[in-house]
């Protein structure tokens, strides 16, 4: 049955828009749901029912929102300002285009010469092309698709030997014979391996999932081809051993034990063998410049860097950069140390020094990532957007997850600069080509970044529900500081609402966090915000205890600005419970460091405590 729809011609048997010189093969799930839209005309079918015809099963509105823009790119002529599929905002979709039906086999007897030629025309259209889908059917067919990830050209199922997508579990450690540093630090440094390079994506990584039952569970929409690899690693005397298992959902692929005698050595074999594996990496992208791709300091270097200890982690790649100064994984894990560490003018010196290298070639997208975060925090934000706009246009054929990744540093910047519109346009564009399953932290900072756009204009149930997806995805991802970010506005939400129960209790579960991804001065901050609540709410015995711990850890840091946080607290808590000459004392002390510092909203803020 062919079917001509407003400018083009769709071939439902094969699957196949025809438009001018162009055609477009349908995924599957892709030509359920055009038919059930033509079997449906102009009727507004909610999202649950088109869940039911099309997947037969509820699956999230992301995933239909998904398959519909993608359909929209190929047959609207503006996809952005649709005409044909038709959102109806808490309604449902419609399908709106004109259509008329052709049989190929019948012709009604009142067909006129020009229906004739066109019908015979058609059919010479489909017949060429039923001829070239057969000839390349006989090297390649095409592969079914994630059912709610969206593609911009058809996907071509390679023999088993070629071009595989894994799915990496958490590696796990039998024993305590590899500290937690170096256990970190191979995790780390496996992922960024992949990562690090344009063809981000073709590697996955699940930071959850212990087992591959587990990963299957999660991932219910697994494309078939993809394959699950876990990592076990041990220590038996002097040797180290990893025990890789793949395996296709339920069915087990193949086991193979790799043994070395360094835990560098080890994680060398373990990436050479999923890169050979899955043939879709060359050795010259994963070995680097010179061929020395990894080394233990590099491992605990990058071990520190998860623990949050910055200046062991720098010291470590300073030492390697000295004997190896074409060290590209060193240069770039110190630059992004630097920048961690507000070390912004040292971060922008290894990053220019990358760039002038042939490691460009292989990251460049995470260098000019890093770039832009640099100008981000220098608040150059014209010159960001410029220059990453520039950069994927002269890199268009790098993953759709560095596409996703630049969108959201641009549209970061243009929240920054004021312009809210353009900003959430980008953070909503980020998803459509990315797979929620696979990828959610890039929902997660979608959702973030909607949620910012928003909030600035309401801080109603709809926004907290928002950053609420936020929190889910992260989740998921299992990312500390994203969940952490998450909470935090969800909390500031409920602060606005009065809702103090819950405004604390979320308050609490982001410190928790805090504290596991080990960073003192976000922990210090979330402290000192607590700390403002309860006071607040008149629980003046727990501020105390909580803004002790503020105060412990600013000596430990040093940091006379969270220094001073906490003898302003210290001070507003003496005042409530009426300790007169503990709150004198502390505003002596505390105007003293501020004039030391020249903090003068602190000097101010002493003058209103002391009035």
């Amino acid at each position: 049955m062919i079917y001509q729809i407003e400018n083009f011609s769709y071939d439902h048997s094969l699957g196949i828009i025809i438009q001018a010189d162009k055609q477009h093969k349908l995924t599957k799930t892709q030509r359920k749901l055009l038919k059930y839209f033509l079997d449906n005309p102009r009727k507004i079918i909610s999202k649950q029912t088109i869940m039911q015809e099309v997947w037969g099963r509820i699956i999230t509105e992301n995933s239909v929102d998904q398959i519909v823009s993608k359909l929209r790119t190929i047959i609207e002529s503006v996809p952005t300002d649709p005409t044909i599929i038709i959102t109806h905002f808490g309604q449902g979709i419609s399908f709106e285009a004109n259509v008329n039906v052709q049989d190929t086999d019948n012709h009604s007897a009142n067909e006129k010469p020009n229906d004739h030629k066109y019908a015979k025309g058609s059919l010479l259209i489909v017949i060429v092309t039923v001829v070239v889908f057969f000839l390349y059917s006989q090297i390649d067919n095409t592969v079914e698709t994630i059912t709610n990830q969206a593609i911009t050209n058809p996907i071509i199922k390679k023999p088993d030997s070629q071009n595989k997508q894994i799915l990496i579990l958490p590696m796990i450690f039998k024993g305590d014979s590899i500290s937690s540093i170096e256990q970190q630090g191979m995790k780390s440094l496996l992922k960024s391996t992949f990562n690090a390079l344009e063809s981000e994506g073709q590697m996955l990584f699940d930071e959850t999932s212990l087992t591959t039952q587990q990963a299957i569970e999660k991932h219910w929409s697994l494309e078939s081809d993809l394959v699950v690899m876990r990592l076990n690693v041990v220590k038996n005397g002097e040797i180290y051993e990893a025990v890789i298992e793949l395996s296709k959902g339920t069915e087990g692929l193949k086991k193979t034990t790799i043994f070395a005698n360094s835990i560098d050595e080890l994680l060398n074999k373990q990436i050479t063998y999923i890169s050979d594996y899955s043939k879709s990496i060359s050795k010259k992208d994963i070995t680097g410049i010179d061929g020395n791709y990894s080394n233990q300091k590099l491992i605990q270097a990058m071990g520190h860097i998860k623990a949050g200890q910055f200046k062991q982690a720098e010291n470590h790649l300073l030492q390697i950069l000295k004997i190896d100064g074409k060290n590209y994984k060193a240069r770039l894990a110190l630059a992004e140390t630097f920048l961690k560490t507000k070390q912004v003018d040292k971060s922008l010196a290894q990053l220019n020094t990358l760039k002038s290298t042939t490691a460009y070639q292989l990251i460049g997208t995470e260098i000019e990532l890093n770039l832009a975060r640099i100008k981000y925090e220098k608040h150059k934000y014209a010159s960001l957007i410029d220059d990453l706009k520039r950069f994927q246009a002269s890199h268009f054929n790098i993953s759709h997850i560095k596409k996703a990744n630049i969108k959201l540093q641009i549209a970061k910047a243009y929240l920054a600069n004021g312009n809210p519109e353009k900003a959430m346009t980008l953070y909503q564009q980020t998803i459509i080509n990315v797979d929620e399953h696979l990828n959610p932290k890039i929902y997660a900072m979608s959702y973030y970044g909607q949620g910012k756009v928003l909030i600035s204009t309401s801080i109603g149930q709809d926004v907290y529900d928002v950053f609420v997806k936020s929190l889910n995805y992260a989740q998921t991802a299992g990312d500390i500081h994203l969940q952490t970010l998450a909470l935090n506005e969800m909390s500031f939400i409920a602060l606005s609402s009065y809702d103090w129960e819950n405004a604390i209790g979320l308050k609490k579960q982001a410190l928790e966090l805090m504290e596991l991804d080990n960073n003192k001065s976000e922990v210090a901050s979330g402290l000192g915000t607590l700390v403002a609540m309860l006071n607040l709410r008149g629980q003046f015995s727990e501020a105390r205890s909580v803004n002790e711990r503020l105060g412990s850890i600013a000596k430990q840091l040093k940091s006379d600005a969270l220094l001073l946080h906490y003898l302003h607290y210290d001070a507003i808590l003496a005042m409530n419970v009426f300790d007169w000459s503990h709150e004198q004392s502390q505003i002596d002390v505390q105007l003293k460091l501020a004039i030391k510092t020249n903090n003068y909203a602190m000097q101010l803020n002493n003058a209103f405590i002391a009035l």
